[in-house]
């Protein structure tokens, strides 16, 4: 379903915390400028902490397959010292910059005080965006321990186009797989209850307007499930929902016989088809 501007907030605010970690590590610092104690600190252990920033494509949290890493990204480490207080003198500070990979990795982490790692997101190359996953994370290392599942993913920027686009672009459907002779039925089988709009072709039902009722809203849920599929079929396009779920969920509208329904499904996908068009 449609991942909403509210999960995207709580994913940004999220806290994330690692094995031996204490939650109230995990609030990262608005700045650095006035950290002090960079160099090691002497008298304790060390633990090793990493070790992956990657892009998470299907934005479900999972190193998948093929997701690839991002490189360039900086990664910030604070540790609280032996006083176990942030912002006094015996802070550590270190960053460390993902490589080609997009893996880090911080080896001379002060063992038995708090820490805090965390995302610099004005890093991030254009187009990536939080997705799920924490931006930071707490921790309390162990002497001469590694922790290497300290990762952090992020998603690509979302994509749309309008119904506009589609309507004045036919070259750009032969990507998609649908043609713009094919009529709505054969897409939005419960778009039955609507005969006329069911005979429409997927190019005439762009132009569908609004009107009062049922069929009225009906019309309007088209015009945006029309864009929407051909957004989630195109490869170029990365839009939040695979052609599977705008059908699903258009089809579970227009069975819902409700206005309100439709109209709100309407207002989400219209949402999504101005996201930006990535296409000529």
């Amino acid at each position: 379903m449609r991942r909403s501007i509210l999960r995207l907030l709580v994913a940004i605010l999220s806290i994330s915390v690692i094995p031996g970690c204490d939650e109230q590590a995990a609030n990262a610092p608005q700045n650095t400028e006035n950290q002090t104690g960079l160099g090691k600190i002497t008298g304790i252990g060390y633990a090793t902490i990493g070790d992956f920033v990657w892009c998470d494509l299907n934005n479900d949290g999972v190193q998948d397959a093929g997701e690839p890493g991002i490189p360039g990204v900086t990664v910030n480490l604070q540790s609280a010292g032996a006083d176990g207080q942030f912002g006094t003198g015996d802070d550590y500070f270190d960053s460390q910059v993902t490589d080609a990979n997009g893996n880090y990795l911080f080896t001379d982490v002060p063992a038995g005080a708090r820490c805090r790692i965390w995302v610099d997101l004005s890093t991030l190359p254009e187009g990536k965006i939080p997705g799920v996953c924490p931006t930071r994370r707490g921790c309390h290392p162990e002497p001469g321990r590694s922790y290497l599942g300290v990762d952090f993913c992020f998603i690509e920027t979302p994509e749309g186009c309008t119904p506009g686009y589609w309507k004045n672009h036919e070259s750009s459907w032969g990507a998609t797989g649908y043609t713009t002779g094919q009529t709505v039925l054969s897409v939005f089988a419960d778009a039955a209850a609507y005969p006329d709009l069911a005979a429409a072709s997927l190019i005439e039902a762009l132009d569908f307007g609004g009107g009062s009722g049922e069929e009225g809203a009906a019309s309007n849920l088209l015009r945006a499930a029309v864009a929407a599929l051909l957004n989630a079929s195109h490869s170029d396009v990365n839009y939040p929902f695979d052609a599977s779920e705008v059908i699903s969920m258009v089809n579970g509208a227009l069975a819902s016989g409700d206005r309100d329904t439709m109209l709100a499904l309407m207002e989400s996908l219209d949402s999504d088809n101005n996201a930006g068009c990535p296409l000529n």
